[in-house]
């Protein structure tokens, strides 16, 4: 699928003021900078994606886009490319990096770069697509079905005869909830006074009784804000990793990823305002 940059490539013929012209019709945020760096237009939409009106960002160094932790990488990653070595995102796929937005916070956006040959030289030119807002209905999307499965998950809890505790209830809340949401495992963790909480009970899809059973060892441990069942500990709020082998804080990663575990997803019961057990669901997809 092409995005605006290549529409208005294709739109305006190539032509350098037909191309900006186009793409200052686009909603996403257009910024194009000269060889030196320097930003020589940017669109209506920036102040909407980063907060900089176009007549103030332009004259400045494009470097105030990004992350005081990036600045050097990029800047030497821009004159390397604007003096003909290679690039990893002019001309190829949208990235997904992080933008400074003129208030100082980190916005999330996907990034596509083309060379703009013009007569005073080259100029790069970055469309910035806002994730924020997208992230956001994802998650209210996210929360909202777990709202509704927490629900049957209760209904299907209280059909069960002799459910005295948690505990007793954990075999039937487990499978419900993992069905319901269509994951692969679930893990309960119950938690103690003292705030640390270990495993008590699993369920599983076929082909991981192996894997889930050493991530739901009894003996494993985790204290508030270690690992993804720890963080929920913290909050007392749903949480999720996209990737197990890209979060470093994640304590059974090596087991996730040699039995093929790829998303987990966590959500608390609460009595009260206390967090009383963390439900962990795994899958073998990313979520």
């Amino acid at each position: 699928m092409k995005g605006p940059l290549e529409d208005g490539w294709s739109a305006a013929g190539g032509t350098p003021l037909a191309v900006l012209t186009f793409l200052d019709t686009v909603s996403d945020a257009v910024v194009a900078a000269d060889q030196d760096g320097v930003v020589v237009h940017a669109n209506a939409a920036v102040e909407a994606v980063l907060g900089w009106a176009p007549h103030e960002l332009v004259g400045r160094p494009v470097a105030v886009l990004v992350p005081p932790g990036l600045q050097q990488q990029h800047i030497a990653a821009f004159e390397r490319h604007m003096t003909g070595g290679p690039s990893t995102i002019t001309g190829g796929p949208p990235v997904h990096l992080w933008a400074l937005h003129r208030s100082g916070r980190e916005v999330e956006v996907e990034l596509s770069l083309r060379d703009l040959p013009t007569a005073a030289g080259t100029l790069s030119v970055g469309v910035l697509r806002d994730l924020t807002t997208q992230r956001r209905l994802a998650e209210a999307t996210s929360l909202a079905t777990y709202h509704r499965v927490t629900s049957h998950v209760a209904t299907q809890v209280a059909l069960v005869n002799e459910v005295h505790s948690l505990s007793d209830a954990s075999a039937v809340l487990l499978e419900a909830a993992a069905t319901a949401l269509q994951w692969d495992a679930a893990i309960m963790w119950l938690v103690a006074e003292n705030g640390s909480a270990h495993p008590v009970d699993h369920w599983n899809v076929d082909g991981l009784d192996e894997g889930v059973g050493l991530m739901a060892d009894p003996g494993l441990v985790t204290v508030p804000g270690r690992g993804l069942p720890g963080r929920v500990i913290q909050t007392g709020e749903p949480a999720w990793i996209e990737d197990v082998g890209k979060d470093p804080g994640y304590f059974r990663r090596e087991v996730a990823q040699r039995h093929g575990i790829v998303s987990t997803f966590a959500f608390p019961i609460m009595r009260g305002d206390a967090v009383e057990a963390v439900v962990e669901l795994m899958s073998r997809r990313r979520m």
